[in-house]
């Protein structure tokens, strides 16, 4: 059955819609088909073809069936040279009676399709290439008129019109007729924000951003309102209230399950060949499953480059390379790499980026960070990118994408064993590839095909040994991410557009544990399959100043056999030049999730593993949410305010971190968000400058914990930043200070600490670390070189006044029931250098 309507949706479905909403076909389109069916050539003159469209043909029997029925719908003579050739002309009867009208736009020379000509009673419509061809009679009026609502309508007078070849038409946009919404410098240069509420950012054209020597993603959408990381960690971003498997990160269309190097601190993905990053808050896509707080949309160069180009860089931590090498006119392949650099040069940056990594962690006991830069066996991350890009014709586009981020950690641990030393290596290891093949069919210049097949996987190792007590552990967390999307794009009138497709996606997930004192072993495996069905309208009316999208998305889970509807909707109104406003609205289910059995797991120093629903202790996740703001834009000012409410299901106690009384207890609840997000940003010829500001409440309520509300863990009532930036010729300056309240955390009973061998807390959540504060700086400067390459320099100053940074503070308890105090502290000063060359 599932067969049965995958089929109808994709193969049957768009060409039965195009017959009823366009049932006609260009006659170019046409020939070229019967070209490749019959092996044959037509030979004619383009200007007496190019305008023809005819009713969507019947299927012919053979060629003679075709070319017979062809001449009887136009005004054309089809002459048979040989078995091969074919030439076709404007019979003599009908040439003069022949008008051809080629419509375009004044100002960018684009063909207007849909145009309507008017010629007495009759009325004709142009088709996608703005053409169209009627006859006319003596008896008819002497004008026609032809008319668009987005433009100034003309008045020809017959006798004026060419009859021995095309008519070129130009017509003049109205005045009134606004062009779709879009905020520029949204924060700075390349960041900018769609209509329908999503903000896309240019990354090969973002400006320098404070505390960055070079670009990256997962730190660049931290300086936007309402988006924090509190442990500073970019595997960890928390948008409006929500944990960070609760935002969905897609590479290439396929889910990403790693996103760090240095277990979370660095972002995994080399910034040079990322081409556009699109973030969505609210309002999502009906494409995107899961993904409650927020979906990352990751997209690498999709074009061909037609010349050489390629770089080599360096900085503080790593190594870096790309290349894009085209093969030949219609192929061409893009390469990138990184590899860490800590067994070759050591540097102060490495130092402190392994210092904050890896403290608090059973790392730490056992490996100092000079130590670690002795040998590579200590440490090591690297990624590898590919891109094939394929143009098989000028209707077919293949694209075939390869991703692997890889991280690894190891320490020997050594002990006296009867009067020998006994040496064991523990070991920490996290993989994730990517692979991903799409195929893109432009069937007309309405209607668009995508075929997309994605497969990840994701495995983090560990091997712990503890050799005082003769004990083994190992622990192992695998993803495997299978995904086939099959969608149709099609644009029934203008402004008016029509998305829809099917989806199947199928996930495996395995946890195992094994020690051998006292024995025990687990090996859970679960999958889960998921069929879904898109459908996805655009609207744009009122001369563009309205704009709306509705969604659905339907799935069905087969192993609990049940269905989830997910509407969503997007609305811009623009009220005048300079203001407009905006509601975003969706629902959605989310299957996978992130737990903490212990904090303990994976070496202390990567304690999350992915599961699956299972529809008892794990329910489905969903959520819905909904927001209201405006946007003010004139002379170069911006000032946008936003609103929304959020309110989640079903979250397990276990995927939020707990450090208090709540540790071990896994329990089903929700959390409620609401706030407003502000942004102000000026821009002046070659200076920028913002400042944002976010005031949200976030509040779990667990009805088996007491008391059940109490503040989220993620609760961050006041964050925001500031910046300036200025460009003087070829220097780049970012200067910016972050800020955010301190996260909230239980307090112990003084003078009553334990109780039971365990440690007695007082109300959970009920206090708050120190306000954070980080004050970053960056230069830049590009010197052009001969032959069209360049030498960039760029150093970063994080947190360059040293300002100590809080980030978390929670107990422990020995075995002799001694209580630890663990503060862990922020990144502190940290100076980075980059020096790359491109060519």
């Amino acid at each position: 059955m599932i067969k049965r309507i995958v089929f109808y949706i994709v193969f049957i479905l768009p060409f039965t819609s195009f017959a009823q909403k366009q049932s006609s076909i260009s006659l170019p389109a046409l020939l070229d088909s019967l070209e490749s069916k019959y092996q044959v050539n037509f030979s004619y003159v383009d200007e007496h073809v190019a305008h023809l469209k005819l009713p969507y043909p019947v299927s012919h029997q053979s060629l003679d069936d075709y070319l017979q029925w062809i001449e009887s719908k136009t005004p054309l003579k089809i002459n048979k040279l040989n078995a091969q050739f074919y030439t076709i002309s404007v019979r003599n009867d009908q040439h003069s009676d022949l008008i051809c009208l080629h419509v375009f736009d004044k100002q960018n020379r684009a063909s207007i399709e849909n145009c309507i000509i008017i010629y007495g009673k009759k009325v004709f419509y142009t088709d996608s290439l703005g053409n169209y061809c009627f006859k006319i009679r003596d008896a008819e009026v002497d004008n026609l008129i032809i008319r668009h609502l987005n433009y100034e309508s003309q008045q020809l007078s017959i006798k004026s019109l060419n009859r021995e070849k095309v008519n070129k038409i130009g017509l003049q946009s109205r005045n009134t007729m606004l062009k779709e919404v879009q905020t520029k410098y949204y924060l700075t240069e390349g960041i900018n924000k769609k209509s329908d509420g999503t903000i896309s950012i240019n990354v090969p054209n973002t400006s320098l951003l404070p505390g960055l020597s070079e670009q990256d993603v997962l730190f660049s959408i931290q300086k936007l309102p309402g988006i924090q990381s509190l442990n500073e960690r970019v595997s960890d971003i928390n948008v409006r209230g929500g944990s960070n498997d609760q935002n969905l990160l897609l590479w290439e269309g396929a889910r990403m399950y790693q996103t760090g190097h240095f277990f979370g601190l660095i972002s995994a993905l080399n910034p040079y060949l990322i081409n556009q990053v699109e973030l969505t808050k609210n309002g999502t896509s009906p494409l995107y499953p899961g993904g409650i707080s927020s979906v990352l949309n990751i997209k690498m160069e999709n074009e061909i480059n037609q010349s050489f180009e390629g770089a080599v860089g360096l900085n503080m931590l790593n190594a870096n390379s790309y290349w894009k090498i085209p093969l030949t006119n219609k192929i061409a392949i893009n390469l990138s790499a990184r590899r860490s650099i800590a067994d070759v040069l050591n540097t102060p940056t490495f130092d402190n980026y392994f210092e904050r990594a890896f403290a608090n962690t059973e790392v730490s006991q056992f490996v100092q960070a000079t130590d670690t830069l002795r040998s590579n066996q200590y440490f090591n991350f690297h990624d590898y990118s590919a891109k094939l890009l394929y143009d098989i014709n000028s209707r077919d586009k293949l694209r075939v994408s390869y991703l692997n981020m890889y991280n690894t950690i190891s320490y020997e641990e050594s002990a006296l064993n009867n009067g020998i030393i006994d040496s064991k290596t523990s070991e920490l290891s996290q993989q994730n590839w990517i692979a991903s093949a799409e195929l893109n069919r432009k069937w007309s210049q309405q209607l668009n095909t995508k075929i997309h097949l994605s497969a990840s996987s994701y495995d983090l190792n560990s091997i712990n040994y503890d050799i005082p007590n003769d004990q083994i552990l190992r622990q192992q967390n695998e993803v495997l991410d299978l995904n086939l999307t099959l969608m149709n794009s099609q644009k029934l009138k203008t402004g008016l557009q029509y998305d829809y497709g099917y989806q199947f996606n199928e996930v495996g997930v395995l946890n195992f544990d094994e020690i051998n004192k006292p024995a025990f072993s687990r090996n859970v495996k679960e999958v889960l399959q998921t069929h879904s069905i898109i459908n996805d309208i655009r609207w744009s009316f009122f001369q563009g100043k309205s704009i709306a999208k509705v969604g659905l998305r339907m799935n069905y889970f087969n192993k609990f056999n049940q269905y989830s509807f997910e509407p969503r909707l997007t609305f811009n109104q623009q009220l005048n030049d300079a203001f407009d406003i905006e509601l975003l609205a969706e629902l959605k289910t989310q299957t996978t999730t992130q737990i903490i059995d212990f904090q303990t797991d994976f070496l202390a120093v990567e304690k999350r593993r992915w599961v699956l629903v299972n529809d008892q202790d794990l329910p489905i996740i969903s959520s819905r949410q909904i927001s209201i703001g405006g946007h003010y834009r004139k002379n170069g000012w911006l000032i946008s305010a936003e609103g929304y409410w959020k309110d989640v299901k079903n979250i397990s106690s276990s995927s939020q971190g707990f450090q208090n009384q709540y540790r071990f207890i896994r329990s089903s609840g929700n959390y409620t968000s609401k706030g407003i997000d502000i942004l102000i940003n000026k821009q002046m010829d070659d200076l920028n400058a913002w400042l944002n500001h976010s005031i949200s409440n976030t509040e779990y309520n667990f009805s088996e914990f007491t008391p059940s509300s109490f503040p989220s863990n993620f609760d961050v009532p006041h964050a925001g930043g500031m910046g300036i930036s200025y460009q003087l010729q070829q220097l780049e300056f970012a200067l910016g200070l972050n800020y955010h309240s301190g996260r909230a955390f239980s307090r112990i009973v003084e003078g009553q600490e334990v109780v039971n061998d365990s440690i007695l807390y007082q109300t959970v959540n009920s206090y708050r670390l120190p306000f954070y504060m980080r004050p970053d700086l960056s230069i830049r400067y590009t010197y052009n070189l001969r032959l069209n390459q360049k030498l960039q320099f760029a150093i970063s100053l994080w947190n360059f006044i040293n300002y100590e940074n809080i980030i978390n503070q929670y107990y422990l308890l020995d075995s002799d029931n001694t209580i630890q105090e663990i503060r862990q502290q922020a990144l502190k000063f940290t100076p980075n250098l980059s020096i790359q060359w491109s060519l």
